[in-house]
């Protein structure tokens, strides 16, 4: 339980205040519609859907105009009636309903009472209704966490919603029959009526390993991008940027000054991880690999403010893949009780289908099916709330592959445009264009036609204002930004986090993406080596040495990849596929040669090395499609 701060305020009114608890994990919905009156079995429909993110209460709110409504979805963690949202003020004229978590919030509130703000519960999800009410938009600079809300002003007939800086927490919205949708999760959109069809373009960017900024796999249906906040009213729609990662002109690089740029990052992570370390009377672990990442949280819990909670870490039978050996070292340095999650392939295999419902992509690797066993034996053991330490790669270059490709890409007839409008090619980019063009002979006869003279490249980079966040970079910080803007917000953080997680009812905090100190990181981490280190993120490494061990200190990054089904030929993993690639699904298709997808996986036993790879990772996208048409009767 969170301690209440000593402050002089206001006198309270003469309705309850709950205790102030753990804010719960949540679910969100909203419809806006000015013309008609809602329908509230829409509402209800979508809430349904949510009901794996918050399945102790659902509450409701009606504008007192009728053109509004809010739902929530409710995991409590320890206090329900203080966890009920939506929230409305004093007056009935203004609501909110949050997802997420805000960092910090005690301080606002009392800087609010002291304004006269009055405060109908202990939650900080109704610091932002007030906030927004004496701030407007510029609320946003004053809130640190991970979130996603909306809000309703019906005096000002005005809806306001926003989200996180690095979209930690999902909000999507569609527009049909003169009314606009929100929801966590696309399969409310479509419980609420938004009809359920595939983006054809949004696929064709994707088969080339593109994910837009703002983009889904749906037709018509928008994310609300990291760090931008939308208003809806009498006036439209119109999204903006409150913020954006904070990449220094390459001119103004200085040379690194290690020792005193690791001090003060180190302070700001120890300040990330405190802030995210939830009260006593919450059951909570961390999720602990081989890796940087997740061993510097735990050192951090354990050495810096002396918690001893549960960890839990993936066993692949694969050694390749497996980095459960390590952490039981690092657990065992940290004195901490680690829980090995065996994920063996009949258990990736019977989890597939529930991962890519939930994640709501397309994937070419089941990672995202050994985190959702993790997170359900997490929920299993009575855990409400993880730390985990995915984030860092994407600020201080932890992948191989965000480094710049070679400079013959300079001349490829597929990758010049975007190698002279960049000043370079990052490999991860370059790379995913490529395997795009040799998988269009996978695409059905009608893509072929369609998109066949389209640039995937050109495309995708049109949707990134480069002439103000990427010009003038260094090249590897066009490469971060480019990947943390994409692949990070629209597939790394939806596969591998909230999808899964929110799936178990777990709720994840992520302090490797706290604002803050990512902003200290850029201020302070100099000019990038000039040339690929053969150990990555030297700064955040010598940042946090007090927490790591020897081995993790001195160790290769090894990304977090579950073991590839060729692996075991007689396998269920690839039995699982197989079926998948001979279902009648994969014939409704619409975006698919059926027939050259059998093909190609009839040719995976004579594929060795990389081609291998590629030919998996094609298939099991597919796969993934099939899984997704079948849930969600898409057309």
């Amino acid at each position: 339980m969170r301690r209440r701060r000593a402050h002089s305020a206001p006198p309270q009114p003469p309705f309850p205040v709950y205790r102030e608890e753990l804010p719960p994990m949540c679910g969100i919905t909203a419809i806006y519609s000015p013309r008609r009156p809602i329908d509230p079995l829409l509402l209800d429909r979508g809430l349904a859907a949510l009901h794996h993110r918050g399945p102790d209460y659902r509450g409701r709110w009606f504008a007192p105009g009728g053109s509004v409504a809010l739902g929530h979805t409710l995991l409590a963690v320890t206090d329900l009636a203080g966890g009920h949202q939506p929230i409305p003020d004093a007056d009935g004229n203004r609501a909110i309903t949050v997802n997420g978590e805000f960092y910090g919030w005690e301080a606002l509130r009392d800087a609010l009472r002291q304004q006269g703000y009055r405060f109908r519960t202990g939650s900080d999800s109704e610091v932002a209704l007030h906030l927004h009410h004496r701030l407007g938009a510029s609320c946003l600079a004053a809130l640190r966490g991970e979130f996603a809300f909306v809000l309703w002003d019906e005096t000002q007939r005005t809806l306001f919603a926003a989200r996180d800086r690095y979209g930690i927490a999902p909000l999507l919205f569609a527009e049909h029959d003169g009314q606009t949708f929100f929801a966590s999760e696309a399969k409310a959109l479509f419980a609420m009526g938004v009809p359920a069809r595939w983006d054809e373009e949004a696929v064709f960017l994707q088969s080339h390993g593109l994910l837009a900024p703002g983009r889904t796999l749906f037709a018509g249906v928008r994310q609300l991008e990291p760090g931008h906040f939308l208003t809806l009213g009498d006036g439209g729609l119109s999204i903006q940027r409150y913020w954006d990662i904070p990449i220094p002109l390459a001119r103004d690089l200085p040379d690194t000054d290690l020792p005193n740029a690791a001090e003060r990052l180190r302070d700001d992570i120890v300040e990330a991880v405190r802030l995210r370390v939830p009260g006593s009377a919450v059951r909570w672990g961390m999720y602990l690999s081989g890796g940087v990442d997740s061993s510097t949280v735990a050192g951090i819990v354990t050495r810096e403010f002396g918690h001893s909670v549960p960890a839990y870490t993936i066993r692949f039978d694969d050694p390749d893949y497996d980095e459960s050996a390590t952490a039981q070292r690092t657990a065992q340095a940290l004195g901490l009780a680690l829980n090995e999650v065996h994920a063996p392939a009949d258990a990736l295999a019977d989890a597939l289908d529930s991962a890519i419902v939930h994640t709501e992509t397309l994937i070419g690797n089941l990672g995202p099916a050994g985190k959702l066993l993790l997170s359900r034996r997490a929920r299993a053991d009575g855990l409400r709330v993880v730390l985990t330490g995915e984030g860092a790669d994407e600020t201080f270059a932890g992948y191989d592959e965000l480094w710049p490709g070679p400079p013959a890409w300079a001349e490829h007839p597929q990758l010049a445009f975007g190698y002279r409008l960049l000043g370079g090619m990052p490999e991860w980019l370059g790379g995913s264009v490529l395997r795009g063009q040799a998988e269009m002979a996978l695409l059905s006869p009608d893509m072929r036609a369609r998109f066949g003279a389209t640039d995937p490249l050109r495309l995708f980079l049109d949707r990134f204002d480069l002439a103000g966040a990427v010009a003038d970079r260094d090249p590897q910080d066009r490469s971060l930004y480019l990947w943390a803007r994409s692949a990070l917000a629209n597939f790394l953080l939806r596969s591998l986090g909230d999808g899964v997680e929110r799936a178990s009812s777990i709720e994840a905090r992520l302090p490797l993406l706290d604002h803050r100190m990512i902003e200290t990181a850029f201020a302070v981490r100099g000019r990038p080596p000039a040339e690929r280190p053969a150990i990555t993120k030297r700064l955040l490494r010598h940042a946090v040495r007090p927490f790591l061990t020897d081995e993790v200190f001195e160790g290769r990054k090894r990304p977090y990849l579950a073991p590839p089904v060729s692996r075991a030929p007689d396998g269920p993993l690839l039995t699982r596929l197989g079926d998948l690639v001979h279902s009648r699904a994969l014939d409704d298709l619409p975006f698919a040669d059926a027939p050259a997808l059998r093909r190609r996986f009839a040719a995976l036993g004579e594929e060795q090395g990389m081609t291998l790879h590629a030919a998996e990772r094609t298939l099991q996208r597919f796969a993934s499609a099939c899984i997704l048409q079948q849930a969600f009767g898409l057309s």
